[in-house]
């Protein structure tokens, strides 16, 4: 049976990504460098770079300073880029300097 009414952009996508778990994953990872900068907020500036790899964050950052910061909350970030992109995405925060 051929469709004769069309459909929203949105509505195809969600459809196709609502079908697969690959699909979910790879969309909440590809959110994680947004929420990054939503949670940390001007911290996010002090960052070279962030990159997921594997469950593993990797944050590049300017100083010593910075990465001490991000190290002593780094469950508590965890926890909320998980919980803001909606799947668990992030088991580990790893810091270069």
């Amino acid at each position: 049976m051929k469709r004769t009414e069309p459909i929203a952009v949105g509505e195809l996508l969600t459809s196709i990504i609502s079908n697969s778990e690959q699909m979910k994953t790879g969309f909440a990872e590809s959110r994680v460098p947004i929420v990054w900068r939503e949670i940390v907020g001007p911290l996010a500036d002090m960052t070279k770079d962030i990159y997921l790899r594997d469950g593993v964050l990797w944050v590049v950052c300017e100083s010593a300073v910075v990465k001490n910061e991000i190290m002593m909350r780094k469950s508590t970030l965890i926890s909320e880029l998980n919980n803001r992109v909606g799947r668990e995405v992030v088991n580990m925060i790893r810091v270069k300097y």
